[in-house]
């Protein structure tokens, strides 16, 4: 124990972050923040986000992958892995960049201090950081996570057989800058921390959020099996999120490395709850609300509408495909369809998805009604319009000055109550926040393009954090017969992957050739694995349920009595 906490004593000493925006410094704090106070914040985070933000399913999905069916065991192993995804910054080559590498002139000076203390305290620093053996940081993560939780492969240096769980593990953390790296990547930045010179700070590093989290290391090995594809990717949404959020100092402080790192989770926890409720990363806890108070203007359901409603599954996922004419009322009925499904199934929220920007913008003032009527009173959330020029929109501007006038969440903890009783209604708002890269698609609720959907599972930047945001959702496409060929053949391959990751789809359309209806219809039940059984009904409403049975409805609705679509 005594060489342990003599380890410790130089491994607080790797920094993780840098006042690069002098948040720290105008709050009194220091100029940089420990590497392993940072990966606490993360662990705490992750931790947050698996109770309050991932809808059941999801966790599900995690606790097969990483738990062996034991849910506390997933999530404290999902808290460790997610906090180790910075591990390879504990090397020369990252630790040298903060006086040899990019960055703010007047932070050169702290780096010179840190670097003499960080010696003297024993940290296995190179002789020569400004040449040290380069490669990312996030690589050196995946190369060296195997051997540390248990793996004793030849690549580990042992002469075991290779256990393919941890490896794949380490390959998903080695993604979390938005990229899985390929075996080759990671096999080269073995040489950038060796075992000799790091292998004990990584070592000590792991013990330490394992700790912390409560977790025996010794069952890692034993529960880490990520072989179901959308648990690979709710795992590195999870990662993402976590350490973004983690990453904010608008919530996390600094740490003092001479103070005790059981004070920094102790700090870590209590920021990362203030963090995820002030973000609102909470799920949608659906309340009942009757029809009437869902479209006040039409208090009774046309018979169309109605049929629908009696179709909806009791439980499960599902996907429903809705044909019927222009203003026959299949928007508002999609809509009771994704408060049907959010009550049923737990999910964080919804998605839907237009042709155009200028289609998306419209029906985004109907959801804002919807929200109005279905959120409790009090109740705050966010939604986002996502397309490229949504910033340019009166609406986010309305948005995001809702958001401001509701109070800043550092001072106003009426921003953290999900459920006050101040207003007669809910209301929608946006914090600026979801405005960032890729975030728009993890507020609870959002209105945009369908490329959203179609690009999900396509190799672009941070893919993982857009599939996985949908896959908590309930997703809807409305016009889905209004797309070129290669945008329903992407169309197809997302909605595989929605049915698998447990998502669920309504499909509108007027005019529904039967070969997309198909072929939607075929690639739902290939995510679900299922091809299930085919009742024979006939009508313009289509449900596939959560085991692939298909049953049909409602008599073709009329023009005769238009409302709101």
């Amino acid at each position: 124990m005594h060489r342990f906490e003599q380890l410790l004593r130089s491994v607080v000493l790797a920094w993780g972050k840098t006042d690069q925006n002098g948040d720290s410094t105008r709050r009194g704090g220091p100029a940089w923040t420990p590497l392993l106070a940072h990966l606490l914040d993360v662990a705490a985070t992750a931790g947050v986000l698996w109770d309050r933000h991932l809808p059941p399913h999801i966790r599900q999905r995690l606790t097969e992958a990483f738990g062996a069916g034991n849910e506390r065991t997933a999530r404290q192993v999902v808290m460790l892995l997610a906090a180790l995804h910075d591990l390879g910054k504990a090397s020369d080559c990252f630790l040298g960049q903060w006086q040899h590498g990019p960055g703010k002139s007047h932070l050169k000076a702290h780096a010179k201090t840190w670097e003499e203390q960080a010696r003297a305290a024993g940290l296995p620093l190179g002789d020569d950081l400004a040449h040290a053996y380069y490669a990312r940081h996030e690589h050196i993560t995946a190369a060296a996570l195997p051997r540390l939780l248990g793996c004793f492969c030849p690549e580990c240096g042992g002469s075991s057989a290779r256990h393919e769980g941890l490896h794949d593990a380490g390959a998903l953390l080695g993604g979390h800058h938005g990229h899985i790296p390929n075996p080759e990547t990671v096999d080269r930045a073995r040489g950038a921390a060796s075992i000799k010179q790091w292998g004990d700070v990584h070592a000590a590093i792991v013990q330490v959020v394992a700790d912390a989290v409560g977790l025996d290391l010794g069952t890692v090995a034993k529960a880490v099996n990520p072989v179901r594809p959308s648990a690979r990717v709710a795992f590195l949404y999870l990662v993402y999120l976590a350490d973004w959020v983690a990453s904010d100092t608008e919530f996390f402080h600094f740490r003092v490395h001479t103070t005790p790192v059981a004070h920094w989770w102790q700090a870590a926890l209590r920021e990362a709850d203030q963090a995820v409720r002030a973000r609102r990363l909470t799920r949608w806890q659906a309340r009942p609300v009757t029809w009437e108070e869902m479209w006040p203007d039409t208090p009774s359901p046309r018979a169309f509408q109605a049929d629908g409603m009696r179709l909806a599954p009791a439980e499960g996922q599902a996907m429903i495909v809705v044909e019927s004419d222009t203003g026959s009322g299949k928007t508002r009925l999609a809509l009771w369809m994704a408060h049907h499904l959010a009550r049923t199934c737990g999910y964080s929220g919804l998605y839907m998805a237009l042709p155009t920007r200028a289609a998306g913008n419209q029906v985004a003032t109907e959801l804002r009604k919807f929200l109005h009527a279905v959120l409790a009173p009090g109740e705050v959330r966010d939604m986002a319009l996502v397309h490229g020029t949504a910033q340019a929109t009166d609406l986010v501007h309305e948005l995001v000055d809702a958001h401001q006038a509701h109070g800043d969440p550092l001072t106003d903890l009426s921003s953290t109550v999900e459920t006050a009783t101040c207003t007669d209604s809910g209301q929608a708002v946006l914090d600026p926040w979801y405005l960032r890269r890729c975030l728009a698609l993890v507020a609870g609720f959002g209105v945009g393009t369908v490329d959203q959907i179609a690009l999900a599972p396509q190799g672009s930047r941070h893919w993982a954090l857009r599939l996985g945001a949908l896959m908590c959702k309930v997703v809807i496409i409305d016009e889905a017969h209004a797309y070129e060929l290669f945008q329903q053949n992407l169309l197809s391959a997302a909605v595989e992957w929605l049915a698998e990751g447990g998502a669920s789809l309504v499909v509108l359309s007027a005019t529904l050739p039967r070969s997309i209806r198909n072929e939607l219809t075929s690639a739902w039940r290939r995510g679900l694995g299922t091809t299930g059984h085919d009742d024979g009904t006939q009508g313009p409403i289509m449900v596939v349920d959560h085991s692939g049975r298909i049953s049909r409805d409602g008599p073709s609705p009329t023009m005769s009595t238009p409302q709101n679509s």
